[in-house]
């Protein structure tokens, strides 16, 4: 399959090289065995330099020069030393010598390669190429253009079978073949190849002739093979062709791309692409990386914008979030309404006032219930025992009374007593009301008692103790006074004296009264007995006021009632 070759005036390797695709990408044209036909890799070092100054040429020669243009000139892919090509680069004996012969004319040349030896001569018949080399003269060669002077003679050797006609000679010369459309450049070209110099000859020689490890290198590759075997095993799969693959090369990440040039199946030639992953990306990465610092520039320049715009749509809902923080610690009577030029958040507005004043409302009511419920339990115990008097109702009024004035009182115990919140308060109260929330589980024939379920001893012995240690006391204070003071006043008598008058009036019970009270009880539990009603029904509850002055003992009468079955009591006395 013949190479593409380069409109410009190259080979193939050379247009590869010069895309830009090729700059730090790898590039391959190459047959399914791996076998490269093209590359921008170089396979081969560059050869050195031959200093030799251009033949000196006369003005009608330098005008056939220009007008001869590019002259294309082919290039076999497997003859070295003389004539080869390594990844599409022409390399040998033959290339250095012409490359040589334009340097010392000024002829502009290019190597035409990927062909084979007939199909060169084709196109060298059809005018497709202009020079073909090195030719051996012979009757075959001997019409189809005109020979130049010798380029180099090497001995030549022949292998034959066996009965044939023996070979005597064999032409040693080789030979440029010029189309005779340039046949004017035949008398340049001889001329520019008698004036190599032999120096320059035999460094060439030494250079592709004589025996060493770059000749070596020259027949190696030139069947040089892809570096890579991922490119043989896509081309050997027509799902793998025509898409991108990714791969690790030397510790990087790699894109490579395969698709089939030539589908004839005598000579199928892939392109290959190995690109590394950054170079792909490096362009999009640094449009990217700029577009982000503009646009980053273009936010810090709008954002003194952005904060005048949003400054009407922030400070409401910051408001907003603040009145929501006091409907969260129930404050709803400090709830008030942010007023906005944002419609929708002025609706907001009002809707959440009008939320903290159903809140509240629902809130008032569930308290409501609940008080109501817990009076309608304490008025269930005042009635389950009527001798009670609605004692229940009567106990938080008074527990109220007694915790407000010591939360009011600044003397100690109580000044340091206070409550912290209504809702303490109403703890407090609810207490109050439940304080006799046993009763209600309570049996009857508990609640209904004849007598107190302790012995009859009203402890007044107690009582009568503390005056009489009151008394005590004053009178051991008024005889140590005495006894200290006894020289200067001559009487501890009349010292005492006003300190018995002061204590007299706080010591109202007498022997007398608290034997009235004992009689008392013992005769009103005894008429009681008298008209206790039937088991089961309401017993009730005698009781008595005992006064030092007025009556030994008031003792309340009790009478039943046959209405309800309970008893109401009376003082006859009153």
């Amino acid at each position: 399959m013949p190479r593409k070759i380069s409109k410009s005036g190259f080979p193939a390797s050379h247009y590869i090289s010069d895309l830009p695709l090729s700059r730090e990408s790898e590039i391959y044209l190459y047959q399914s065995n791996g076998q490269i036909n093209a590359s921008n890799q170089k396979a081969l070092p560059e050869k050195k330099s031959y200093n030799i100054d251009p033949i000196p040429l006369t003005p009608q020669e330098q005008t056939l020069i220009k007008q001869a243009g590019t002259i294309r000139i082919s290039n076999e892919m497997d003859w070295p030393p003389l004539d080869f090509a390594v990844a599409g680069e022409p390399r040998g004996y033959a290339i250095d010598l012409i490359r040589l012969l334009a340097h010392m004319t000024g002829l502009k040349i290019e190597f035409i390669n990927g062909y084979t030896w007939p199909e060169l001569l084709d196109q060298f018949k059809n005018g497709d190429i202009d020079v073909i080399h090195p030719v051996v003269r012979s009757d075959m060669t001997q019409d189809i253009g005109v020979f130049s002077d010798p380029l180099i003679t090497l001995p030549q050797a022949v292998v034959t079978r066996p009965g044939s006609d023996p070979i005597t000679t064999l032409p040693q010369d080789l030979h440029l073949i010029i189309h005779p459309q340039h046949h004017f450049l035949v008398p340049i070209l001889n001329k520019a190849l008698a004036a190599i110099p032999d120096r320059q000859r035999q460094a060439m020689k030494e250079t592709w002739l004589s025996p060493g490890p770059e000749i070596a290198q020259a027949s190696n590759q030139s069947l040089e093979t892809v570096p890579y075997s991922r490119l043989i095993e896509i081309a050997g799969q027509k799902a793998l062709e025509n898409q991108l693959h990714k791969t690790v090369i030397n510790g990087e990440d790699h894109l490579i791309f395969v698709t089939l040039l030539d589908p004839d199946p005598s000579s199928r030639e892939y392109f290959a692409v190995v690109v590394p992953s950054r170079q792909i990306l490096a362009d999009c990465l640094e449009k990217l990386k700029t577009s982000i610092l503009i646009t980053i520039a273009c936010m810090i320049l709008l954002l003194p914008l952005c904060w005048l715009f949003a400054t009407p749509v922030v400070n409401p809902i910051k408001r907003l979030a603040a009145e929501n923080r006091k409907i969260k610690h129930r404050q709803y009577d400090q709830v008030t309404l942010c007023s906005s030029v944002i419609k929708e958040i002025h609706d907001l507005a009002i809707s959440l006032v009008d939320m903290s004043e159903a809140i509240q409302q629902h809130e008032q009511q569930q308290a409501d219930l609940m008080d109501a419920v817990i009076q309608t339990s304490a008025g269930a115990i005042d009635d389950k025992s009527p001798y009670t008097g609605q004692h229940c109702a009567r106990v938080p009024e008074l527990a109220l009374m007694m915790v407000r004035a010591a939360d009011q009182s600044n003397t100690p115990p109580f000044d340091r007593f206070s409550f912290h919140s209504k809702d303490q308060l109403r703890e407090f109260q609810i207490g109050a009301w439940l304080h006799d929330c046993g009763k209600i589980i309570t049996p009857e024939h508990i609640m209904n008692k004849g007598t107190k379920l302790e012995t009859i001893y009203n402890r007044i012995h107690e009582i009568r103790m503390r005056f009489e240690v009151l008394w005590r006391d004053a009178q051991i204070q008024t005889l140590e006074k005495n006894w200290q003071n006894r020289k200067k006043t001559g009487n501890g008598r009349k010292n005492w004296q006003p300190h018995a008058r002061h204590c007299k009036p706080i010591f109202p019970l007498s022997p007398e009264s608290i034997s009235a009270e004992k009689n008392c009880q013992k005769r009103i539990l005894n008429e009681s007995r008298h008209w206790l009603p039937s088991p089961g029904s309401a017993i009730s509850t005698i009781g008595w006021v005992c006064h030092p002055r007025k009556h030994p003992c008031i003792p309340i009468r009790l009478r039943p009632c046959p209405q309800r079955n309970i008893c109401s009591a009376t003082n006859p006395g009153i």
